[in-house]
């Protein structure tokens, strides 16, 4: 027997299919036939669902029938978990705009505040008992929530107020930080001095602080971050490897002494406008030095000479064909200026033998000439 809504569902859809036909028999348009097309097939599916369920009507003539009668049930009890999954949609919404970050996040917070839901929708009619469903639905759920909720909270305050701090300038930063951390030192001291505050107030007291934190970290996360100065090293700027001046930011405030020396490939040390390079393990100074494809060794360069100088390792010359252009590379790596009876430690690492480069590889001192420790990587 069809019941009303069944009835109901069953026109729509009949209308719907009718509407489509006689739309693509008379004015065509495909995007609204296949929309057409798409509702029949939901009312269809709607008129199913209801005369499976049989509109929600139980007979007075079936047994337990005011037991199963929909009346007869009791009502959901408020929850947090609609409002918290509709906070994640926001976020997967705002996410998929701005930051894959608030998209990830959005997940994660649809997929727990869904599991919170259904598994409080199962526990309210696990039993005729509400103080049993309780007990059960913390039981299953508890072990889950402290931990997440926990870690997520931490995460959240972390984040938010590290975008709060990069927004701001740095002076700023420096009063922000302090600011809130007077605040927190004293709204826990306040707290704690008054034992006797009801704990829904001092919960509320905390909602309230934690989203202003949230809300304002994500609006400056949205924002974007201040403009960071650039500064620039060795690796960053390898012009400033072939220069024998100094350089007022790659220079400034540069090491020159090392205190961890272990695991040395070879030193190399400049005396008297002489190069000279010992190998770990071999006696006496070299001419060349030998290190591993692929590996990292490590290099301690040292200025005995009169002047500061910068040691520059020069890693051949390659020629790669980019949609049909030759592009000539030049790896190059050096130290900072390194002043008089100073040393700097360098990390090397060569991808490709030289054997396979036009030049040779090299560890020169710009501003000397005819000073070079050719450098062999089988």
């Amino acid at each position: 027997m069809f019941t009303t809504g069944s009835k109901l569902f069953l026109g729509a859809s009949a209308l719907s299919l009718v509407g489509a036909v006689v739309l693509g028999f008379t004015v065509g348009g495909q995007g609204a036939i296949i929309a057409l097309i798409a509702a029949t097939v939901v009312f269809a599916g709607l008129a199913a669902l209801n005369f499976f369920i049989n509109d929600g009507n139980v007979s007075s003539m079936e047994p337990n029938a005011t037991v199963r009668a929909a009346a007869n049930t009791a009502p959901a009890a408020r929850s947090v978990w609609p409002l918290l999954l509709a906070l994640g949609i926001g976020l997967l919404v705002i996410g998929a705009d701005t930051r894959p970050m608030l998209t990830l996040l959005g997940l994660v917070v649809i997929a727990f505040a869904g599991l919170q839901w259904m598994m409080q929708s199962w526990s309210e009619r696990a039993t005729a008992d509400p103080a049993y469903n309780a007990k059960v639905r913390s039981n299953l759920l508890a072990p889950l929530e402290f931990p997440v909720l926990a870690a997520a909270g931490v995460a959240a305050v972390v984040y938010s107020f590290s975008r709060i701090l990069l927004w701001v300038d740095k002076a700023g930063g420096l009063v922000v930080f302090a600011l809130l951390a007077t605040l927190i030192l004293v709204g826990g001291y306040l707290i704690a001095s008054k034992p006797n505050l009801k704990r829904g107030l001092i919960t509320g007291i905390g909602a309230i602080v934690g989203l202003g934190l949230i809300s304002t970290g994500a609006v400056m996360a949205i924002d974007g971050q201040r403009k960071i100065e650039h500064h620039p090293t060795p690796s960053a700027e390898p012009a400033v490897c072939s220069e024998e001046g100094k350089d007022a930011h790659v220079d400034k405030r540069a090491p020159q002494d090392v205190s961890i020396k272990s695991s040395l490939a070879a030193h190399v040390v400049l005396k008297d406008g002489k190069l000279a390079a010992y190998s770990q393990g071999l006696r006496g100074a070299r001419p060349d030095l030998t290190f591993a494809r692929g590996a990292f060794s490590n290099v301690l360069f040292k200025n005995e000479d009169s002047a500061a100088r910068r040691f520059t390792v020069n890693m051949g010359q390659f020629v790669d064909s980019t949609s049909g252009t030759d592009v000539v590379t030049k790896p190059v790596s050096c130290t900072t200026l390194v002043e008089p009876g100073g040393q700097y430690f360098l990390t090397l690492k060569f991808e490709k033998p030289s054997f396979a480069s036009a030049a040779p590889y090299t560890i020169t001192v710009p501003g000397i000439e005819d000073q070079a420790i050719t450098v062999y990587v089988p």
